[in-house]
Protein backbone atom coordinates (compact mmCIF):
# COMPACT_ATOMS: atom_id res chain seq x y z
CA UNK A 1 0.00 0.00 0.00
CA UNK A 2 3.13 2.04 0.66
CA UNK A 3 4.74 1.51 -2.69
CA UNK A 4 1.40 2.41 -4.10
CA UNK A 5 0.74 5.30 -2.10
CA UNK A 6 4.47 6.82 -3.10
CA UNK A 7 3.83 5.71 -6.82
CA UNK A 8 0.59 8.42 -6.51
CA UNK A 9 2.79 11.00 -5.42
CA UNK A 10 5.43 11.01 -7.85
CA UNK A 11 3.02 10.73 -10.61
CA UNK A 12 1.38 13.70 -9.36
CA UNK A 13 4.71 15.63 -8.80
CA UNK A 14 5.74 14.85 -12.62
CA UNK A 15 2.62 15.57 -13.73
CA UNK A 16 2.80 19.15 -12.08
CA UNK A 17 6.21 19.23 -13.53
CA UNK A 18 5.06 18.35 -16.77
CA UNK A 19 1.93 21.49 -16.71
CA UNK A 20 4.29 23.83 -15.89
CA UNK A 21 6.94 22.94 -18.99
CA UNK A 22 4.18 23.05 -21.43
CA UNK A 23 3.01 26.55 -19.57
CA UNK A 24 6.48 27.76 -19.58
CA UNK A 25 7.45 26.46 -23.23
CA UNK A 26 4.23 27.96 -24.84
CA UNK A 27 4.96 31.06 -23.05
CA UNK A 28 8.07 31.08 -24.85
CA UNK A 29 6.81 30.19 -28.03
CA UNK A 30 4.17 33.02 -27.82
CA UNK A 31 5.86 35.69 -26.04
CA UNK A 32 5.57 38.41 -28.56
CA UNK A 33 1.43 37.80 -28.38
CA UNK A 34 1.51 38.17 -24.36
CA UNK A 35 3.50 41.27 -24.12
CA UNK A 36 1.37 42.83 -27.30
CA UNK A 37 -1.78 41.83 -25.51
CA UNK A 38 -0.08 43.58 -22.14
CA UNK A 39 0.22 46.90 -24.19
CA UNK A 40 -3.03 47.11 -25.48
CA UNK A 41 -4.48 46.54 -22.39
CA UNK A 42 -2.64 49.33 -20.75
CA UNK A 43 -2.77 51.41 -23.85
CA UNK A 44 -6.76 51.09 -23.67
CA UNK A 45 -6.93 52.05 -20.22
CA UNK A 46 -4.84 54.59 -20.46
CA UNK A 47 -6.95 56.05 -23.25
CA UNK A 48 -10.27 56.08 -21.23
CA UNK A 49 -9.02 57.90 -18.50
CA UNK A 50 -7.52 60.32 -20.61
CA UNK A 51 -10.25 60.85 -22.57
CA UNK A 52 -13.37 59.19 -20.71
CA UNK A 53 -15.84 62.21 -19.43
CA UNK A 54 -15.73 62.28 -15.70
CA UNK A 55 -18.61 62.98 -13.47
CA UNK A 56 -17.98 64.62 -10.01
CA UNK A 57 -20.42 63.64 -7.04
CA UNK A 58 -20.92 67.42 -5.72
CA UNK A 59 -22.35 67.50 -2.03
CA UNK A 60 -23.97 70.15 0.09
CA UNK A 61 -25.55 69.89 3.56
CA UNK A 62 -28.72 72.25 4.27
CA UNK A 63 -31.12 73.07 7.08
CA UNK A 64 -35.25 73.32 6.44
CA UNK A 65 -36.98 75.32 8.84
CA UNK A 66 -38.63 73.33 11.28
CA UNK A 67 -42.13 74.32 11.48
CA UNK A 68 -42.31 73.15 15.48
CA UNK A 69 -39.61 75.98 16.59
CA UNK A 70 -41.82 78.80 16.45
CA UNK A 71 -45.19 77.92 17.63
CA UNK A 72 -48.76 76.66 15.49
CA UNK A 73 -49.35 79.84 14.01
CA UNK A 74 -46.50 80.38 11.93
CA UNK A 75 -47.32 77.88 8.99
CA UNK A 76 -50.06 75.65 8.23
CA UNK A 77 -47.78 72.40 8.29
CA UNK A 78 -47.11 73.08 12.50
CA UNK A 79 -51.17 73.71 12.27
CA UNK A 80 -52.47 70.19 10.17
CA UNK A 81 -49.14 68.62 12.66
CA UNK A 82 -50.59 69.56 15.58
CA UNK A 83 -54.27 68.00 14.74
CA UNK A 84 -52.28 64.83 13.65
CA UNK A 85 -52.78 65.25 10.18
CA UNK A 86 -49.05 65.83 9.01
CA UNK A 87 -46.26 63.59 10.91
CA UNK A 88 -42.97 65.34 11.27
CA UNK A 89 -41.12 63.03 9.06
CA UNK A 90 -43.72 63.25 5.95
CA UNK A 91 -43.29 67.78 6.52
CA UNK A 92 -39.64 66.73 5.71
CA UNK A 93 -40.04 64.54 2.63
CA UNK A 94 -42.55 67.35 1.33
CA UNK A 95 -39.73 70.15 1.70
CA UNK A 96 -37.35 67.88 -0.12
CA UNK A 97 -39.86 67.29 -3.03
CA UNK A 98 -40.30 70.87 -3.41
CA UNK A 99 -36.01 71.12 -3.69
CA UNK A 100 -36.01 68.56 -6.01
CA UNK A 101 -39.23 70.08 -7.67
CA UNK A 102 -38.62 71.60 -11.41
CA UNK A 103 -39.86 75.29 -10.40
CA UNK A 104 -37.36 75.78 -7.84
CA UNK A 105 -34.57 74.12 -10.22
CA UNK A 106 -35.42 75.61 -12.95
CA UNK A 107 -35.41 78.84 -10.87
CA UNK A 108 -31.53 78.35 -9.62
CA UNK A 109 -30.57 77.54 -13.75
CA UNK A 110 -32.03 80.91 -14.79
CA UNK A 111 -29.92 82.73 -11.96
CA UNK A 112 -27.26 81.09 -12.20
CA UNK A 113 -27.23 80.99 -15.52
CA UNK A 114 -26.26 77.30 -16.10
CA UNK A 115 -28.63 76.53 -18.92
CA UNK A 116 -25.83 78.22 -21.41
CA UNK A 117 -22.69 75.77 -21.61
CA UNK A 118 -19.11 76.95 -23.56
CA UNK A 119 -16.66 74.67 -24.81
CA UNK A 120 -13.59 73.72 -26.65
CA UNK A 121 -14.14 71.14 -29.10
CA UNK A 122 -11.16 68.15 -29.32
CA UNK A 123 -10.35 65.24 -31.71
CA UNK A 124 -11.65 63.02 -29.11
CA UNK A 125 -13.67 64.83 -26.70
CA UNK A 126 -14.52 68.25 -26.11
CA UNK A 127 -13.34 70.38 -22.85
CA UNK A 128 -15.99 72.14 -20.78
CA UNK A 129 -14.62 75.79 -19.77
CA UNK A 130 -17.09 76.17 -17.24
CA UNK A 131 -14.91 77.92 -14.51
CA UNK A 132 -11.52 77.74 -17.05
CA UNK A 133 -10.05 74.77 -18.72
CA UNK A 134 -5.97 74.36 -18.33
CA UNK A 135 -4.79 75.06 -21.83
CA UNK A 136 -6.82 76.49 -23.09
CA UNK A 137 -8.74 79.03 -21.05
CA UNK A 138 -9.53 80.31 -17.58
CA UNK A 139 -12.94 81.23 -17.99
CA UNK A 140 -14.69 81.58 -21.10
CA UNK A 141 -13.56 84.40 -23.68
CA UNK A 142 -16.90 85.45 -25.08
CA UNK A 143 -20.37 84.86 -22.77
CA UNK A 144 -24.06 84.98 -23.99
CA UNK A 145 -26.71 87.39 -22.11
CA UNK A 146 -30.56 87.20 -22.84
CA UNK A 147 -33.04 89.51 -21.28
CA UNK A 148 -35.38 87.15 -18.76
CA UNK A 149 -38.64 87.73 -21.34
CA UNK A 150 -36.50 86.07 -24.03
CA UNK A 151 -34.81 83.55 -21.60
CA UNK A 152 -38.75 82.68 -20.82
CA UNK A 153 -39.43 81.95 -24.58
CA UNK A 154 -36.78 79.71 -25.04
CA UNK A 155 -38.39 76.30 -26.35
CA UNK A 156 -35.50 74.84 -28.74
CA UNK A 157 -31.72 74.80 -28.29
CA UNK A 158 -29.50 76.97 -29.95
CA UNK A 159 -25.67 76.32 -31.13
CA UNK A 160 -23.21 78.94 -31.58
CA UNK A 161 -19.84 78.74 -33.13
CA UNK A 162 -17.70 82.12 -31.96
CA UNK A 163 -14.00 81.85 -33.46
CA UNK A 164 -11.35 84.28 -34.54
CA UNK A 165 -10.83 84.44 -38.56
CA UNK A 166 -7.24 85.45 -40.15
CA UNK A 167 -8.67 89.17 -40.36
CA UNK A 168 -8.99 89.15 -37.01
CA UNK A 169 -12.96 89.45 -37.08
CA UNK A 170 -14.97 87.59 -35.00
CA UNK A 171 -17.00 84.97 -36.67
CA UNK A 172 -20.20 83.34 -35.19
CA UNK A 173 -22.24 80.55 -37.22
CA UNK A 174 -24.42 77.55 -35.82
CA UNK A 175 -28.40 77.16 -35.96
CA UNK A 176 -31.38 77.83 -33.53
CA UNK A 177 -33.46 74.75 -34.67
CA UNK A 178 -34.35 74.88 -37.97
CA UNK A 179 -32.80 78.63 -38.55
CA UNK A 180 -28.79 79.19 -40.10
CA UNK A 181 -26.75 81.55 -37.76
CA UNK A 182 -24.14 83.22 -39.78
CA UNK A 183 -22.81 86.47 -38.66
CA UNK A 184 -19.59 88.36 -38.83
CA UNK A 185 -18.28 91.34 -36.52
CA UNK A 186 -15.50 93.95 -36.40
CA UNK A 187 -15.65 93.12 -32.74
CA UNK A 188 -17.81 92.59 -29.71
CA UNK A 189 -19.73 93.13 -28.41
CA UNK A 190 -22.39 91.95 -30.91
CA UNK A 191 -26.45 91.22 -30.41
CA UNK A 192 -27.85 88.40 -32.54
CA UNK A 193 -31.08 88.73 -33.53
CA UNK A 194 -33.56 85.53 -32.97
CA UNK A 195 -37.14 85.20 -33.05
CA UNK A 196 -37.50 85.53 -29.35
CA UNK A 197 -35.50 88.41 -28.59
CA UNK A 198 -31.81 88.86 -28.66
CA UNK A 199 -28.54 87.29 -27.99
CA UNK A 200 -25.68 89.79 -26.75
CA UNK A 201 -22.18 88.28 -27.06
CA UNK A 202 -19.69 90.03 -24.66
CA UNK A 203 -16.24 90.00 -24.63
CA UNK A 204 -14.53 88.68 -21.32
CA UNK A 205 -11.98 91.87 -19.94
CA UNK A 206 -9.04 89.67 -19.18
CA UNK A 207 -9.14 86.67 -21.43
CA UNK A 208 -8.94 86.86 -25.41
CA UNK A 209 -10.67 84.55 -28.15
CA UNK A 210 -7.82 82.30 -29.54
CA UNK A 211 -7.65 81.70 -33.22
CA UNK A 212 -6.99 77.87 -32.34
CA UNK A 213 -9.59 77.59 -29.90
CA UNK A 214 -12.63 78.27 -31.32
CA UNK A 215 -15.49 78.29 -28.26
CA UNK A 216 -18.94 76.08 -28.49
CA UNK A 217 -21.88 77.86 -27.00
CA UNK A 218 -25.10 75.62 -26.22
CA UNK A 219 -28.21 77.37 -25.47
CA UNK A 220 -30.41 75.06 -23.40
CA UNK A 221 -34.55 76.21 -22.80
CA UNK A 222 -33.78 76.59 -18.79
CA UNK A 223 -36.93 73.70 -18.24
CA UNK A 224 -35.32 71.18 -20.27
CA UNK A 225 -31.61 72.03 -18.07
CA UNK A 226 -34.18 71.69 -15.08
CA UNK A 227 -35.64 68.55 -16.05
CA UNK A 228 -31.82 66.79 -16.17
CA UNK A 229 -30.95 68.27 -12.94
CA UNK A 230 -34.26 66.54 -11.28
CA UNK A 231 -32.57 63.48 -12.39
CA UNK A 232 -29.28 64.13 -11.13
CA UNK A 233 -30.09 65.89 -8.25
CA UNK A 234 -30.87 63.35 -4.82
CA UNK A 235 -31.64 64.83 -1.19
CA UNK A 236 -31.69 62.62 2.23
CA UNK A 237 -32.35 64.02 5.91
CA UNK A 238 -29.28 62.81 7.87
CA UNK A 239 -31.68 61.31 10.90
CA UNK A 240 -35.59 61.35 10.98
CA UNK A 241 -35.82 63.38 13.64
CA UNK A 242 -33.54 66.00 12.01
CA UNK A 243 -34.05 68.71 9.83
CA UNK A 244 -30.78 68.66 8.26
CA UNK A 245 -30.45 67.40 4.78
CA UNK A 246 -27.83 65.90 2.65
CA UNK A 247 -27.73 67.12 -1.44
CA UNK A 248 -25.73 65.26 -3.97
CA UNK A 249 -25.72 66.22 -7.44
CA UNK A 250 -23.69 64.52 -10.45
CA UNK A 251 -22.13 66.95 -12.83
CA UNK A 252 -19.18 66.97 -15.01
CA UNK A 253 -18.00 69.93 -14.27
CA UNK A 254 -17.20 70.81 -10.46
CA UNK A 255 -17.20 73.87 -10.48
CA UNK A 256 -20.73 74.47 -11.98
CA UNK A 257 -22.09 71.86 -9.40
CA UNK A 258 -20.83 74.14 -6.30
CA UNK A 259 -22.02 77.31 -8.51
CA UNK A 260 -25.25 75.02 -8.69
CA UNK A 261 -25.73 75.00 -4.78
CA UNK A 262 -24.91 78.45 -4.07
CA UNK A 263 -28.26 79.09 -4.59
CA UNK A 264 -29.70 77.17 -1.65
CA UNK A 265 -27.58 79.00 0.89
Amino acid sequence: MEGNNNKGDSSKDIGKEISFHWFFVSFLIHWKWFVLSVVVFLAGGYIHLRYAIRVYSVSSTILLKDSRRGGLGNSEASIYEAIGFLEPNRIIENEIAVLRSRDILEEVVIEEELFVSYEVKGKFKNTDIYGGAAGFYVTPPVKVYMEKSTISSLYRTIYLVVSLTDNSTVKVDGHNGYETVDYEFNALPAVIKTPIGDLLLLQDAYVSLKKEHPVHITVVPPVRKAQEYIGRLSANNIDKNSTIVNLTLSETNRKRGEVFFTSFA
